[in-house]
């Protein structure tokens, strides 16, 4: 089954982590949220936070990392089956005595 919502969440997902600490201190630092009552304060918080992560994430996703992952299919080695069959020797070798 195929899901479109859960198919961006997880496109996204790694640009989530890394952008969500900057998105809670740039609005902690530009938005009042000690102004609102204590019931809406933290629901809203969570609000403007999710919200604003995930559009930052999209952001980067779209324009920084699709581009990177374009170039990543174009330039990448692709080996054919023969030399996958026997991949080359690494690591120490027995030595006969």
């Amino acid at each position: 089954m195929e899901n479109r919502v859960l198919d961006l969440l997880g496109r996204v997902s790694y640009s989530t982590y890394v952008w969500h600490p900057l998105v809670i201190f740039l609005l902690s630092r530009s938005v009042p949220f000690a102004a609102l009552d204590v019931p809406l304060r933290y629901p809203a918080v969570f609000l403007a936070t999710l919200s604003g992560t995930l559009a930052v994430a999209w952001l980067s996703y779209r324009y920084i990392e699709s581009p990177i992952l374009r170039l990543k299919d174009r330039y990448a080695v692709v080996h054919s089956r023969a030399h996958m069959a026997d991949p080359p020797h690494r690591g120490l070798h027995r030595m006969s005595k």
